[in-house]
């Protein structure tokens, strides 16, 4: 009886180490899968966000190359859109399946929404570039391979899955904006842009700056004389040629903030602020800086009571200025007629194309533009 007791208790140990080592081979097996599925799990939805930034980057890039060149728009949106997905992508390796759109030059977007990984389905009303990318592995294939999962659970059948983003960017004038403190009349941007078809290239520029020389002009301020006035406009308002100060609310950086169709102050001084006079100075050294200026198409009132109404914003090269206690000669050659004389109070410049990279879209189009995503 002994002995069959010891023989009892002997196998009751062997079974249960055996057991043991089942349940630790089945709980290792059953990690050893969860581990590899969270591995592969979390390598798809990081190949998902490196696809949607570079899809982000590339449609924000491409947009602001069709607000500002209508060229660069047609031309070289595909390569530009590749670069910039390539570049948001840990390998550098993602494929653009297509550029879309509403500019000038793109192909129609079509098609729908294709997935739940695809661009809204509500398309915008306004302008706008659209991007769509896809896995690019190193072996050119689509697909992303769960090459855990595969090889340490032996997941053979998974071929892999193919992770797709897709971006929307919007563009057009600027609705919204802190601009700098001068303003342009309507008039005077249209007779400078034959009514917005003739912009300067955009900066940079390079001595002798014959490419930009022909669009230069000067802009006389609204008090001085023999600036023309003209006609129409909203009942009420008058609409004076030149240019004039706004008001440069503390602390004075020669900025001021104005909406699309809203009114705003003006600065009956003829010298300008010393912020800017700062900012004038900074312009005319840079060769390049662009100026995002608030356009008027009316005044009401004078002197210190006068009121501006926004049009809309341009987009304006500082060459040179002739004001009371500051004066700086023109580094493009000078204007058509030459430079102010006398008692003038001048600013020279030219209006060109500019991309505000963060400003509130929904005003006219008027060579200052800005981008946003759609979310």
């Amino acid at each position: 009886m002994q002995g069959l007791r010891r023989l009892s208790k002997s196998r009751t140990g062997d079974e249960a180490g055996a057991v043991t080592v089942v349940v630790a081979l089945m709980i290792s097996g059953v990690l050893l899968g969860m581990g590899a599925l969270v591995i592969d799990v979390g390598a798809l939805y990081s190949e998902r966000r490196e696809l949607q930034n570079g899809a982000d980057f590339a449609a924000l890039t491409v947009a602001g190359d069709c607000a500002v060149n209508v060229v660069a728009c047609a031309t070289t949106s595909a390569s530009t859109a590749q670069t910039y997905a390539d570049a948001n992508a840990n390998d550098s390796k993602a494929t653009v399946d297509g550029v879309c759109g509403t500019a000038t030059g793109l192909v129609a977007c079509t098609g729908g929404k294709l997935g739940p990984w695809d661009c809204s389905a509500t398309v915008p009303s306004g302008k706008y570039v659209q991007v769509r990318t896809s896995t690019k592995t190193a072996g050119s294939n689509t697909v992303l391979p769960p090459i855990l999962s595969r090889t340490l659970v032996g997941n053979s059948g998974d071929a892999g899955h193919q992770v797709r983003a897709c971006a929307r960017a919007t563009f057009g004038g600027l609705g919204s904006y802190e601009g700098f403190a001068v303003t342009i009349s309507y008039c005077e941007w249209n007779a400078a842009t034959a009514n917005g078809t003739v912009f300067a290239p955009p900066p940079p520029y390079a001595a002798p700056f014959t490419a930009v020389a022909p669009f230069e002009r000067v802009l006389k301020l609204h008090t001085t004389a023999g600036v023309p006035t003209c006609g129409g406009g909203n009942p009420g308002w008058n609409m004076p040629g030149g240019f004039g100060w706004l008001d440069d609310a503390a602390p004075a950086d020669c900025q001021t903030t104005v909406n699309a169709g809203g009114v705003y102050g003006g600065n009956p001084g003829v010298s300008g602020s010393n912020a800017c006079k700062d900012a004038l100075a900074a312009a005319w050294t840079s060769r390049s800086a662009v100026v995002y200026i608030p356009i008027f198409d009316g005044t009401l009132g004078s002197g210190g009571g006068a009121t501006y109404h926004l049009k809309g914003f341009a987009a304006f090269v500082i060459t040179g200025y002739s004001l009371p206690g500051a004066k700086q000669s023109s580094w493009a050659g000078g204007p058509p007629g030459g430079e102010c004389k006398g008692s003038d109070k001048c600013i020279y410049g030219f209006f060109t194309q500019g991309l505000v990279p963060a400003g509130a879209t929904g005003g006219p189009t008027m060579g200052a533009n800005t981008t946003q995503l759609q979310l």
